[in-house]
C-alpha cells in the first residue's frame, strides 16, 4: 500500500508548476496587449461646438463691441402695456423720457421702420369744404344797399344817438355810456353797468362834459332842422 506522505510531495510540485505556468501566460498576454495599444492610432477626439450665448444675448458672430445699445422694449404681463428701458432706466410713458433721448428714439424708430420694410402711415387728407352756392342776386343787392335807421322820436333818444357817434372818437370808446328816459325820473345815464339819475349824478366830470357836448350838438342840429 502507498503511504499518504508519498502522495503529498508530488501534489505540491504539481501545484507549484501550474502556478508558474499561469503567471508566465498572464505576463505574455499583458505584454501583447501593451504592444497593440502602442501600434493602434489614438482615437480622434470629437470637437465640441462652441457654447451658444444665453437666450437674452444676441448671437450674430460679430463682436458686440461694434454696436451701441439703444433701447429695450418690454410688455407688462398684467396690462400688456409697452415700457421702454433706456440706459438701465424704465420709462412707463414718453412724457417722462428726456427730450434728447426722446429725439433719439424717434430717429431710431424711423430707421427701424425702414429696416422692417414698413411704410409710414400717410397723413390724413384734408377734407375740402363744399363749394358755397352763389347767393341770390336780389339777396346780395339787398345786403349791400345801406339801410336807413329810423331816427329816435324822443329827445333823449336823439341825444343818445349823437352821444354814441361822439363816443367812438373819445377816450371812452371802450366803455358803455347810454342815455335812457323814465317817466317819473327823467334822464337816466348808464355808465357800463352803473345807473345814475341825471347827468349831474355821474361822478366822472369828463363823462359829464361828453354828454353835455352831445346835448349842444343836438341843439344845433334841431335848430337847423326847424323850418
Amino acid at each position: 500500500m502507498l503511504n499518504p506522505g508519498d502522495l503529498l510531495l508530488p501534489a505540491l510540485i504539481f501545484t507549484a508548476v501550474g502556478f508558474i505556468i499561469g503567471a508566465v501566460v498572464a505576463y505574455f498576454f499583458l505584454e501583447r496587449g501593451k504592444e497593440r495599444s502602442e501600434e493602434e492610432p489614438a482615437e480622434k477626439v470629437e470637437e465640441k461646438p462652441a457654447p451658444k450665448p444665453a437666450a437674452d444675448e444676441p448671437y450674430t458672430g460679430l463682436p458686440l463691441e461694434r454696436f451701441n445699445p439703444l433701447v429695450r422694449l418690454y410688455r407688462e404681463k398684467s396690462t400688456g402695456k409697452l415700457v421702454t428701458e433706456i440706459d438701465r432706466k424704465i420709462y412707463l410713458s414718453r412724457e417722462t423720457v428726456p427730450v434728447e433721448q426722446l429725439r433719439m428714439l424717434r430717429e431710431a424708430a424711423e430707421s427701424w421702420t425702414n429696416w422692417l420694410g414698413v411704410e409710414p402711415a400717410a397723413p390724413p387728407k384734408e377734407s375740402t369744404p363744399p363749394a358755397n352756392p352763389l347767393p341770390d342776386p336780389a339777396v346780395l343787392a339787398a345786403s349791400i344797399l345801406p339801410v336807413d335807421k329810423p331816427r329816435p322820436t324822443s329827445i333823449v333818444g336823439q341825444i343818445d344817438e349823437i352821444l354814441q357817434e361822439m363816443l367812438v372818437e373819445s377816450p371812452f370808446a371802450e366803455r358803455t355810456i347810454r342815455l335812457t328816459e323814465e317817466a317819473n325820473l327823467g334822464v337816466i345815464v348808464w355808465v357800463d353797468r352803473e345807473r345814475f339819475n341825471g347827468i349831474e349824478a355821474v361822478p366822472d366830470e369828463e363823462i359829464q362834459n361828453l354828454i353835455r357836448a352831445a346835448v349842444k350838438r343836438w341843439e344845433k342840429t334841431s335848430h337847423t332842422l326847424k323850418p
